[in-house]
């Protein structure tokens, strides 16, 4: 069979997001800090944005002239407050920007836009968050291969162990760099529960060394960091400043959004038609018509961006009114799904907005991202529990642990939450008690029994 030169004509779809587009998915999970720095950075370039209202507004313009909405409730501070939050003087470097000037300097054009989008996702601590490697290949245009190829370079860069998926994979990257590395402690790594844990027999029999050895083992474990984008957190933030403020109402909860994390601009069309008229601009090469459009733009997209927050910010507080007001024992299976088609938006813009935003309740203030929790069908099949509800129910059985009831099993308190209709295997209960630092059986039986020699040395008896 010979290969021979030759025409083909096909159809197919891809998705194509422009310039534009790209930049309203980043604005959409911004933190409040970075909303206004980017906000301020549009303000030094294009005259044609402001914060305050033109004097002169062209009233066929009114939808680009201020993008307050009515359907949108705006918050204010305190009565003697000018705001709701303080701020801290020193700025650190930038983990967005420290990343973003190594994509720039290592890769290639073609792979740049993939990588901005990967480092989008990378949250305060280094790591990877809500990867999804098909939805990055589409929004690049490109394929899941050159996504992952692209990570594999950004995995490279500095702080060693940054873009990481998990903390092992964290770890992992950060001894790839170290000339010599204990054969053992790559082992080690996979047993990162079990150190947690603190059970050293079962690593010593896992790892067949020693006392000492393993010691010296963890030790090496030790010197890793696990956080490595910390080093890059800023220090200019808004302490306690909520995106959304959640109050009870006689109908239920008024939610209302804080101007602090929503800057309002203006687009003057106005100063834009009067400077296009001057005679010295009809030479101009195209460069104020951008200069406006970029600017309408802009307050589209952030009218757009707090619309979307407030949407879902109320659904979420309907949905969970049981959370905000109890915690998190009551808290409901809910997933992006769900919220999506509850706001009729996509579950990839719903993960946007819920990123980096937080809100202010009268139990303090919450992540919007804790008010997901995925669900655990019950022992009738039917009712479902959230781990959330799982995890308070493991808490109370253990703090009811005494004397007169020593201490379960994980398997035993497996049976007792199956008594409640919760259904779980031991394997998530043993899970849900690390995540909570809770002590084995064995362990809390040994806290037991030095409890009572310590009060009884503490408080003597009376004669």
């Amino acid at each position: 069979m010979r290969a021979s030169p030759g025409l083909r004509i096909g159809i197919s779809q891809r998705l194509t997001m422009t310039p534009q587009l790209l930049e309203s998915v980043r604005l959409l999970q911004h933190a409040a800090a970075d909303l206004n720095r980017y906000v301020d950075e549009q303000l030094a370039s294009n005259p044609f944005v402001d914060r305050t209202a033109p004097e002169h507004r062209d009233p066929k313009a009114a939808p680009l002239d201020s993008w307050s909405d009515t359907s949108v409730l705006w918050a204010r501070p305190q009565a003697g407050s000018e705001s709701f939050t303080d701020e801290i003087e020193a700025d650190r470097p930038d983990l967005r920007a420290h990343l973003t000037e190594q994509a720039h300097v290592d890769l290639a054009p073609g792979d740049r836009t993939t990588a901005e989008l990967l480092i989008d996702l990378v949250d305060a601590n280094g790591y990877l968050t809500g990867f999804d490697p098909l939805e990055i290949a589409e929004s690049s245009r490109t394929t899941v291969a050159d996504v992952l190829r692209v990570l594999g370079r950004l995995q490279t860069f500095d702080p060693p162990g940054v873009c990481a998926r998990s903390l092992a994979e964290c770890l992992r990257l950060q001894l790839a760099l170290r000339e010599s590395v204990p054969p053992k402690l790559a082992i080690l790594i996979d047993h990162l529960d079990v150190v947690a844990e603190g059970d050293e027999d079962e690593l010593c029999a896992v790892l067949d060394v020693s006392t000492g050895d393993l010691q010296a083992l963890l030790v090496e474990l030790r010197s890793l960091n696990p956080r490595p984008g910390q080093a890059f957190a800023s220090q200019r933030e808004f302490l306690g400043a909520p995106d959304v403020v959640a109050t009870p109402s006689a109908d239920g909860w008024r939610i209302e959004l804080n101007p602090q994390c929503f800057p309002r601009i203006y687009a003057d069309r106005a100063g834009y038609q009067a400077v296009r008229g001057h005679s010295r601009a009809v030479t101009d090469d195209g460069a104020l018509g951008r200069q406006w459009q970029e600017a309408a733009w802009l307050v589209r997209a952030l009218r757009q961006r707090a619309q979307s927050v407030y949407r879902v910010a109320s659904v979420l507080v309907r949905v969970q009114d049981d959370y905000v007001r109890h915690g998190a024992g009551h808290r409901r299976p809910l997933s992006l799904r769900t919220v999506a088609e509850l706001v009729d938006l996509h579950e990839s813009t719903v993960s946007r907005v819920v990123a980096n935003k937080t809100m202010a309740t009268p139990r303090g203030t919450l992540p919007l991202r804790s008010f997901f929790d995925r669900q655990l069908r019950g022992t009738d099949g039917q009712t479902v529990h959230s781990p959330s509800a799982v995890r308070a129910r493991i808490q109370a059985i253990v703090a009811a642990e005494g004397p007169a009831h020593p201490p379960m099993s994980d398997q035993q308190i497996v049976g007792a939450l199956a008594d409640s209709g919760i259904r779980v295997a031991r394997r998530t209960v043993a899970k849900y008690r690390r995540m909570m630092r809770i002590p084995s059986a064995a362990g809390r039986r040994r806290l037991m029994k030095r409890a009572p020699s310590r009060a009884g040395t503490t408080q003597p008896a009376a004669p």
